[in-house]
């Protein structure tokens, strides 16, 4: 099997586990994510059948934005929401190889910009200055005021959008959950809709910022309009056979 591994260099702990599973895989075809090669001598990921991912939630969110491949998370972090195994399970890693089920994420998607696993997050560039936006969804338009506004999935209902009072959502579901973050209309409260519709948000004041699971920052400034719809893609897990 061709195996890829990725983990974060800046952790002795997490590189010191890429050492023992590599080791513990060692009669498998190993690859490395080209930010471990000055630590491993091996061959960049090209195509392989899984990713070994070691770290936290944050490090797999990373990961699907930059590969398409199935995941094998263990946890190496503070957050472990997406993992599998913890470290001291990395010798049944072997065994799930053979036998396991699949889970399989929705992804949520800003046409032309990128995917996300989590949410998509729009808010205002100056902190303590509320910002005035328009939502449309289905024929629905609402202007609204506050700090931001999240559109997540729900695998990122128990994320940021949780932590702004949004709903936890089963991940059986299809739908997005739109949150605002502080918002000042006191009739607002979190809406979820079904993940076929596409959701527009505008900018109507000043400057924001969007960012997909937490990435890289894009400006956009008054007037301008993201589109927000469900993905074709979907990130794949592999976990544990249930017993």
């Amino acid at each position: 099997m061709r195996i890829g591994l990725l983990a974060r260099t800046d952790q002795d702990e997490a590189l010191h586990l890429v050492k023992k599973i590599s080791d513990h895989l060692s009669h498998h075809d190993i690859f490395f994510d080209e930010d471990l090669l000055p630590f491993f001598k091996g061959t960049p990921i090209q195509d392989v059948d899984i990713l070994v991912v070691v770290g936290g939630d944050g490090t797999i969110l990373r990961t699907v934005r930059k590969y398409d491949f199935p995941i094998l998370a263990v946890k190496r972090g503070q957050y472990g929401h997406l993992c599998e195994l913890k470290p001291e399970e990395i010798s049944s890693i072997e065994d799930i190889l053979k036998e396991h089920r699949i889970d399989q994420k929705m992804k949520i998607m800003v046409p032309g910009i990128g995917e996300a696993l989590n949410e998509v997050v729009v808010r205002a560039v100056i902190p303590d200055k509320v910002a005035r936006f328009r939502i449309c969804y289905s024929g629905c338009s609402e202007e609204i005021t506050g700090d931001g506004i999240i559109v997540a999935t729900p695998t990122g209902s128990t994320a940021y959008s949780r932590a702004a009072g949004g709903p936890v959502i089963e991940e059986a579901c299809s739908v997005f959950c739109i949150t605002l973050i502080c918002p000042l209309n006191s009739w607002w409260f979190p809406r979820v809709i079904p993940s076929n519709l596409e959701i527009t948000i505008t900018v109507m004041d000043k400057p924001c910022y969007m960012t997909l699971d937490g990435g890289t920052p894009l400006e956009l400034k008054e007037g301008d309009s993201i589109s927000i719809r469900k993905s074709d893609n979907h990130a794949i897990f592999w976990r544990k056979k249930w017993e």
